[in-house]
């Protein structure tokens, strides 16, 4: 669902921002984008929990840790990014980013089941 959801979202705030349309319609965008990101780290969660029970508490101070650390430096960066890029060119480059990391998640749907058995021994 973030794969499907988020990146367009970012791609319609963005167009909707640099075309000066209607502040409706990118927060339209803006919801997407932010319903479709919350759903990550507890997806990932999830599927952490439920593979190696055992580390859930760790593996929940790390996710919150990085998804953390990830707005920290998007905040440090996106100005000068912004600057540099323009509007519409830096919210592609954004979603192509986005669509890269959750192509990711894609690992742990067809290998997953498999990857948890290869590694029960880390229990």
């Amino acid at each position: 669902v973030p794969f499907i959801v988020a990146p367009p979202g970012l791609l319609l705030l963005g167009y909707i921002f640099h075309e000066q349309r209607s502040v409706y319609i990118a927060a339209v965008g803006f919801a997407m984008q932010v319903s479709g990101l919350v759903l990550v780290p507890s997806s990932v969660l999830s599927v952490v929990v439920d593979g190696w029970p055992a580390s859930g508490s760790e593996a929940l101070v790390l996710i919150n840790a990085g998804k953390n650390a990830i707005a920290f430096g998007l905040t440090l960066s996106t100005t000068d990014w912004l600057a540099s890029e323009g509007l519409l060119k830096m919210c592609w480059e954004m979603t192509a980013i986005q669509w890269a990391v959750l192509a990711l998640g894609s690992i742990l749907y067809f290998w997953g089941p498999s990857l948890r058995k290869k590694t029960q021994w880390l229990l």
